[in-house]
């Protein structure tokens, strides 16, 4: 296996923390988003090309790394945990015209809340995929939970709370 794909699903090396690889990769790779978010302002179908190819890199990484891997979910696979807090932060730059950087920053910690809760706590649906122990449930769960966050925080800021 590739250096280049150890990076990929470790999320640069956070997968291969000790401990809370997958909140820290959350925080990082939802830090990184916000930032194109505030400082790009992109459009809606750039949001969506750009989740589709980081899924995409995700599924082919993780398919590779489990090919020679004991566990069916290793911890340092965060990759995942990265594509559920894009997902969570999806349009938030679209929703309302004029925002503060105090309310993407509040919009920011609910979302990371929410992803992180549903990841952990993995109610119901979350939880049935991933007991189906695939490749791909690894990284279902927490498109899963990251849209279900998505919808809980664009609610939020669509009824002027965040």
């Amino acid at each position: 296996m590739s250096k280049a794909n150890k990076y990929i699903i470790s999320f640069f090396g956070i997968g291969y923390l000790k401990s809370f690889q997958g909140s820290f990769a959350s925080l990082v790779g939802g830090i990184a988003w916000l930032c194109f978010i505030v400082l790009i302002n992109p459009g809606f179908y750039t949001q969506l090309l750009l989740l589709l190819i980081l899924i995409i890199i995700s599924i082919r990484s993780i398919n590779r790394y489990m090919v020679n891997s004991k566990s069916l979910d290793p911890d340092e696979i965060v990759i995942d945990e990265v594509c559920g807090i894009v997902i969570s932060l999806l349009f938030m730059n679209l929703v309302s015209a004029e925002v503060s950087h105090l309310s993407n920053l509040k919009y920011f910690v609910v979302a990371l809340l929410f992803f992180r809760i549903l990841d952990g706590l993995k109610p119901s649906l979350i939880y049935r995929i991933q007991i189906l122990d695939t490749p791909f449930s690894i990284l279902l769960d927490d498109i899963i939970a990251g849209l279900i966050s998505l919808v809980l925080t664009l609610s939020l800021r669509i009824n002027l709370v965040l």
